[in-house]
């Protein structure tokens, strides 16, 4: 065998396994990031609408760009009350919503007992 033939067979697999190599690389590199499920508005909500199970939606973000207290399940946010207007694919959190008082209570709380009186004028 000629010295340029082993050569080339030297050089050919030099350059298989550098493929490889670079193939597992950019096969198992990632940007390192963690992807959360987080819950997200799916279609505008105006303020002060009551959340349904059709104007949420959970989505895969990473790590790094959720906000902090998002929910992370849907549940969490469905029946509660819009402070601000969400756009679609907005993140929610719990600045943005409040939970709906107890039905009868209306927003200032039960209301005290009240006492009439009645009072007689001229005769």
């Amino acid at each position: 065998m000629s010295s340029r033939f082993v050569l080339r067979i030297v050089a050919a697999v030099i350059a298989v396994i550098a493929a490889f190599v670079g193939i597992m690389y950019l096969r198992f590199s990632g940007d390192g990031s963690k992807t959360v499920g987080v819950v997200v508005a799916a279609r505008d909500i105006p303020a002060g609408a009551i959340i349904t199970p059709d104007m949420v939606a959970i989505h895969d973000a990473p790590e790094a760009q959720t906000a902090p207290n998002v929910y992370q399940h849907t549940a969490q946010v469905i029946g509660q009350v819009t402070k601000v207007s969400l756009a679609p694919g907005e993140q929610v959190v719990p600045s943005k919503v409040a939970a709906l008082p107890p039905w009868g209570t209306g927003l200032s709380g039960p209301l005290p007992a009240r006492q009439s009186i009645g009072l007689g004028f001229g005769n």
